[in-house]
């Protein structure tokens, strides 16, 4: 919900803001891709097997005020791993691991005449900023992060990878200064 009120300041009046979000986890049907197994280095260990689960559990697209688009896709990335191994006294072991990265998309569509500019401060290393030429200009921000936000960090997070891209351009009419 605080996404929502956030984006609805900078949207034109009455315009919709498109949200498809999926809560049904990453261990819902279609999510898991195929198992594929893994080079073996030691003796000890009969096989591993690896697999990944993609969970894009948030889309977002608004019209903005001043005619660009904003798109954004928030996806969860588990990759899994299953091993077996056996120590000197034929024991047999099964173990399984999970590590979980999270990717933040985001893209916003210039409209016609206005021009990106770098800002004086790079972004934070964690954040990938590309732009692509054409008829609109389009600004990509792609931040992959370590591990999955708290759920009280996950708007913050969102947010700040949005003000990269507006940092790339000048506000059409002046700042107030209070």
């Amino acid at each position: 919900m605080p996404l929502i009120h956030v984006l609805s300041e900078d949207t034109k009046r009455n315009a919709p803001i498109g949200i498809s979000a999926d809560f049904r986890g990453a261990d819902a049907p279609g999510k898991e891709g195929p198992k594929r197994d893994l080079p073996i280095k030691t003796r000890y260990i009969r096989k591993v097997t690896e697999w990944f689960t993609f969970d894009p559990w948030l889309q977002v697209r608004a019209e903005l005020r001043d005619g660009s688009v904003l798109e954004i896709r928030v996806t969860d990335r588990t990759r899994h791993r299953k091993i077996h191994k056996v120590n000197a006294r034929n024991k047999h072991k099964w173990k399984t691991r999970k590590k979980a990265v999270q990717r933040i998309d985001a893209r916003r569509t210039l409209p016609g005449g206005m021009v990106p500019q770098r800002p004086a401060t790079p972004p934070p290393g964690w954040i990938r900023v590309r732009i692509k030429d054409g008829k609109r200009i389009t600004l990509n921000a792609t931040a992959k992060l370590g591990q999955v936000p708290e759920e009280q960090d996950q708007l913050q997070t969102i947010l700040f990878v949005l003000t990269e891209l507006f940092r790339w351009t000048r506000p059409a009419t002046p700042r107030r200064t209070a």
